[in-house]
C-alpha cells in the first residue's frame, strides 16, 4: 500500500473552557462568520474548530477565552481543536462555568 494518509492531531477540551457568550458566537460561525473560524458544531456537545490555519498575529478580534484555547492547542502543536461538554478541564486555562 503506497497511500498516503491525512492524519490530523487533535486537543479536546472542555466547553468549561469558554464563556456562555463565545459559545452562542461559536454556535453562530457557521452562518454568522463573525470569528473568520471553520466552526463545526457537534449537535449541542460542543464544536470542532479547524486552527491549523489560524496564524497568531491575525486573531485579535477573537475573545480572549477562545483564544487562550486556540493558542494552547497550537502549543501542543495540533491541527484541530475539539471544545465538548464532555472534555477535560486543564488548570493551564481558565474555567469559566
Amino acid at each position: 500500500m503506497n497511500t498516503k494518509l491525512d492524519i490530523a492531531k487533535i486537543l479536546t477540551l472542555s466547553t468549561a473552557h469558554i464563556k456562555p457568550e463565545t459559545a452562542t458566537m461559536l454556535d453562530n460561525e457557521p452562518n454568522t462568520n463573525d470569528l473568520g473560524l471553520s466552526v463545526y458544531n457537534k449537535a449541542g456537545y460542543g464544536w470542532f474548530i479547524y486552527i491549523d490555519s489560524v496564524i497568531d498575529d491575525t486573531f485579535d478580534h477573537l475573545p480572549e477565552d477562545l483564544k487562550a484555547c486556540i493558542v494552547f492547542a497550537k502549543e501542543q502543536e495540533c491541527e484541530w481543536l475539539c471544545l465538548d461538554t464532555d472534555g477535560e478541564e486543564i488548570e493551564e486555562l481558565t474555567i469559566y462555568q
